[in-house]
């Protein structure tokens, strides 16, 4: 379940205490980390004191942001590489045709439940994906570059899965030269 429908199951509860459903409310807003004030369409307004409402209203938003502010494309890159650790290997091409229908919400909303069932994992996520993509190079390079993983491990998890799809995404029965390879970092 993702965090948008979690907040507003929540919200309904609360609304139906009031006499109110979803269809009533304008807009909302967090009031210190533990109230949300609830803009009516009627123009009135209700503050509910609850910490945990006001948790999933500022992930809820937090959401929308990442939404926004990562590109469709980074989105899918990041599904791929979560798809490929814990879910097997697939091909970029046979992933790109199954997801690339999907919509940054929905796509996210994968994310986050590939994250969930593997939420033990995910603090090792940067290893995995460090990992991965060293594994790649040696298997495409001709020779394996010196102080890979300090340059690896200087980047964000989104960088890394950037990286693993570029490199995944290359032709198995061709060995590159290793700094065209790191032409990718």
């Amino acid at each position: 379940m993702s965090i948008v429908n979690l907040f507003e199951e929540e919200l309904e509860r609360e609304l139906k205490k009031h006499g109110l459903n979803m269809g009533d409310v304008k807009e909302y807003e967090t009031e210190s980390g533990k109230s949300v004030v609830i803009h009516l369409t009627s123009g009135m307004t209700i503050r509910i004191h609850d910490p945990y409402l006001a948790k999933l209203a500022k992930a809820k938003t937090d959401e929308e942001i990442l939404v926004t502010t990562l590109s469709k494309d980074n989105l899918l890159k990041r599904l791929y590489a979560l798809e490929s650790i814990f879910r097997g290997a697939k091909d970029w091409q046979e992933f790109l045709s199954k997801y690339s229908s999907l919509q940054p919400p929905e796509i996210l909303r994968k994310i986050r439940e590939i994250e969930e069932e593997n939420r033990r994992h995910i603090p090792n996520l940067k290893k995995y994906l460090m990992a991965r993509v060293c594994s790649l190079i040696l298997r495409k390079a001709r020779f394996y570059p010196q102080n890979i993983e300090e340059v690896l491990s200087q980047l964000t998890t989104q960088e890394l899965s950037e990286i693993y799809v570029k490199l995944a995404a290359l032709p198995e029965d061709t060995k590159y030269d290793a700094r065209e390879l790191l032409s990718y970092i």
